[in-house]
């Protein structure tokens, strides 16, 4: 068995890194370009972003802002797929989910 050289492991260590640093940006990217809604499961966006897909989409329903009136506001079942806070906000959009959201504890107004 042959032993590495100091030169071979800075090359594999160079490689791996490279490689690594690779994965992490196009990873990156391609969370970027995924849509608003798909973004705001994970985090917190602007929620303009969210109106201006919908509003790119061509949805017409009426758009709320509603803002979590509990300790915790639990959308899990529903879309976003999130628990929220007093006070965070999340967009609404028809007359359904916002009698959704209401009864998951948030005060809805509309944009």
């Amino acid at each position: 068995m042959r032993s590495v050289t100091c030169v071979e492991m800075k090359m594999r260590t160079l490689y791996l890194s490279t490689g690594l640093a690779f994965a992490l940006l196009t990873a990156g990217s391609a969370y970027g370009q995924q849509p608003a809604t798909k973004r705001f499961e994970q985090q917190n966006i602007p929620i303009s972003e969210i109106f201006a897909e919908w509003d790119q989409k061509g949805l017409s329903a009426e758009k709320y802002i509603c803002s979590c009136q509990k300790l915790i506001c639990d959308t899990r079942p529903y879309w976003p797929f999130r628990t929220f806070t007093e006070g965070q906000p999340i967009p609404v959009l028809g007359d359904f989910n916002r009698s959704v959201a209401t009864s998951n504890g948030f005060y809805c107004f509309r944009r």
